[in-house]
């Protein structure tokens, strides 16, 4: 996060440290860190200068001694050199921006009173609204808060400053209590605004510490459906997604699913159909994505695309909230196995029951037929026997020879 400061002559002394008294206790705030958040300030008046860079404290205390240590110097108001610096130095890797972390936001916050009266010397002339737009179409990715204090401010040029319309703060003096409001507001936009905006088409990969949150916003047009397919290398993510709500989390969201890279089917596949014309949905077509990571080390890929719906979608009614076509995750693949699995052992227990009962029957047949054979030959061999035995028999009768003498 770099703060850009007004250090013009339309300021004053004791404005500008009362800005710097706002900077001082938004930064107060702040959980500072090199793994958490780095501050960074750059001043402009006729020119910019660095106040400090975002690698310049690691820790909170430090970092309150330096805001505290920076001086007003009055001049021109030249933003454009400001804007043209932030380009340069502010948000590069040797100066301690992350740029490859997906789960860290390059925040630019100009705070200014008035209108830019000078071009940039060191963007070759470039005007507020050429290094502005610079700054929007930069890769580094960088999301420009404005806080416009006064009326003398020039409502177009921060229009053109900040990314979106919605990221512009008016305050109409520079007392502590408005000041104390822009900090608690500037506070929920960082935490509900801050996404990075994705085309409806998109791929890109990134990696996410334990408790890590990234936030995307994918535009896509009416009657279109968008897919999201996300699949994890490493680590568990978890994915919320809303048609509505900026920042979708565990509690509020329209879609949820968790990626695990150990499951048997480590990607989900998410479609969410963006032809709803409710009052809510309508305001804004756009799907807000948060990934939370869940493990040490998060590695993951999301792949978008987006396909024309059907004609017999169009007619959806007005109040019908967005299709959402939920995947069926890992545990839900793990679930329908364990059932099919269950089923399969079922049926082969039964048919291995109904084959042991079928060999038990046919053994037990066969041994009656063997029992009931043996009963027949027994009494067939006493049938044969005995007439045998009644024709070896003798009578014996005593013969008596007469005697003829």
């Amino acid at each position: 996060m770099i703060f850009l400061m007004d250090s013009s002559g339309s300021v004053g002394r004791r404005n500008f440290r009362r800005m710097r008294n706002f900077i001082r206790d938004f930064a107060d705030s702040l959980d500072i860190g090199p793994n958490a958040t780095q501050v960074g300030v750059i001043l402009f008046n006729e020119a910019a200068w660095v106040g400090f860079h975002l690698s310049t404290f690691s820790e909170k205390v430090p970092l309150i001694a330096g805001i505290n240590d920076l001086r007003y110097d009055k001049g021109y108001t030249n933003t454009a050199d400001a804007l043209c610096l932030l380009l340069e130095e502010g948000f590069s890797e040797e100066n301690g921006a992350r740029l490859t972390a997906a789960e860290v936001f390059s925040i630019a916050i100009v705070i200014t009173d008035g209108v830019s009266n000078r071009n940039s010397s060191r963007c070759d002339n470039a005007t507020t609204y050429d290094t502005a737009k610079a700054v929007h179409n930069s890769s580094h990715g960088i999301l420009v808060f404005a806080i416009g204090i006064t009326d003398g401010v020039n409502e177009q040029e921060l229009l053109a400053i900040a990314s979106k319309e919605e990221y512009i703060t008016y305050l109409k003096d520079f007392n502590e209590s408005t000041f104390g409001t822009a900090r608690d507001e500037q506070l929920y936009d960082l935490c509900t605004k801050s996404t990075i905006p994705l085309e409806a088409s998109s791929s890109l990969t990134g990696s996410l510490e334990e408790g890590g949150l990234v936030r995307y916003e994918l535009q896509v047009p009416p009657q279109f459906q968008l897919s999201l397919y996300v699949c994890v290398s490493q680590g568990e993510i978890q994915l919320y997604g809303s048609s509505v709500i900026l920042n979708p989390n565990s509690a509020l969201n329209d879609f949820n699913t968790s990626v695990n890279s150990t499951s048997v089917n480590p990607c989900a596949n998410v479609s969410i159909d963006g032809s709803s014309s409710g009052s809510q949905t309508a305001q804004r077509d756009s799907i807000f994505v948060s990934i939370e990571g869940l493990d040490s080390t998060n590695d993951y890929t999301l792949v978008t695309s987006t396909s024309e719906l059907p004609g017999d979608n169009n007619e959806r009614g007005s109040g019908e909230p967005p299709d959402v076509i939920y995947p069926i995750d890992d545990k839900e693949c793990f679930g329908l196995s364990c059932v099919l699995i269950i089923v399969l052992i079922i049926v082969t227990v039964a048919i291995f029951i109904a084959l042991v009962t079928l060999c038990a029957l046919c053994l037990a047949a066969l041994a009656w037929r063997r029992k009931k054979r043996n009963r027949v030959g027994v009494a067939d061999g006493q049938e044969l026997l005995e007439p045998q035995l009644s024709s070896k028999k003798h009578t014996y009768s005593p013969q008596f020879t007469q005697d003829t003498r």
